[in-house]
C-alpha cells in the first residue's frame, strides 16, 4: 500500500476531498460513496488505489509523512552543516497534529479503534514501518553529513522518536492543553539524542 513513489494528481485530489469530508463529518461518518461524490470519481477510480475507506485513510497518513520527508530533504539541501534546521522540520511535521485543522490525529485514533480488524491492523503496521524507515533515513543522512552522532543506532533512535510522537498524539487526545508545551521538549529530546556535542 505505501510507496515512496509520488502520488498521482488524481489520488491527491481524492485525498484532499477526503480530508475536507473528515473535517465536516468525522472519520466514522465519512463513507466511500461520499468521497466518490465529493471528488467526482467513480468506484473504479477509488478501487484503483485502495480496497477500503480504511486503506484510503492510511494513505492520508502516508501523505503526511511524505510531506515531512519532503520538508526534511528540502531543508537539508539549504542547511546541511548543522542539525538544528532539519531537526526543526521533522519536529514541525511530527507534531503537526497540534494544528486544529489537521485530521491525521482523527484518522490515527479512528484506525486504532479498529485495530482488532486484521485489515486495519495491517494498515497500521505498514504505516508504522513506513514512518520508521523514513526516520531511519533522516538519521542516516545526518550521520553521513557529520551532524548526527555516528555512534547512535538509527533503528533504535527512530523507534524512540516515533514512540515519543505517538505518546504526544495520545496526550493531545487526553489533555490537549498540555501538549503545546511538549512540542519544544520533543525537539530537545531529539536534539539531545542525536547531537554530536
Amino acid at each position: 500500500m505505501y510507496s515512496s513513489q509520488p502520488m498521482s494528481s488524481n489520488l491527491r485530489h481524492i485525498l484532499v476531498q477526503t480530508e475536507r469530508l473528515i473535517k465536516i463529518h468525522g472519520c466514522a461518518k465519512t463513507t466511500l460513496k461520499m468521497i466518490m461524490d465529493e471528488a467526482g470519481v467513480s468506484k473504479g477510480a477509488i478501487y484503483h488505489y485502495v480496497s477500503s475507506k480504511d486503506e484510503l485513510f492510511g494513505l492520508m497518513l502516508q501523505k503526511h509523512i511524505d510531506q515531512v520527508n519532503n520538508s526534511f530533504w528540502s531543508t537539508l539541501k539549504d542547511e546541511c552543516d548543522t542539525l538544528e534546521k532539519p531537526l526543526q522540520a521533522i519536529t514541525e511535521g511530527m507534531t503537526f497534529f497540534l494544528n486544529e485543522n489537521d485530521v491525521t490525529n482523527l484518522i490515527f485514533t479512528y484506525l486504532l479503534s479498529k485495530k482488532d480488524n486484521p485489515q486495519v491492523d495491517k494498515i497500521l503496521e505498514t504505516f508504522y514501518l513506513f514512518s520508521e524507515s523514513q526516520a531511519i533515513n533522516w538519521i542516516k543522512a545526518g550521520q553521513s553529513g557529520g551532524v548526527i552522532n555516528s555512534n547512535i543506532n538509527p533503528e533504535i533512535s527512530a523507534s524512540s522518536f516515533l514512540t515519543y510522537s505517538y505518546g504526544l498524539r495520545v496526550m493531545h487526545i487526553l489533555s490537549p492543553e498540555r501538549v503545546p508545551d511538549l512540542k519544544d521538549e520533543y525537539y530537545s529530546f531529539m536534539y539531545r539524542t542525536l547531537s554530536i556535542t
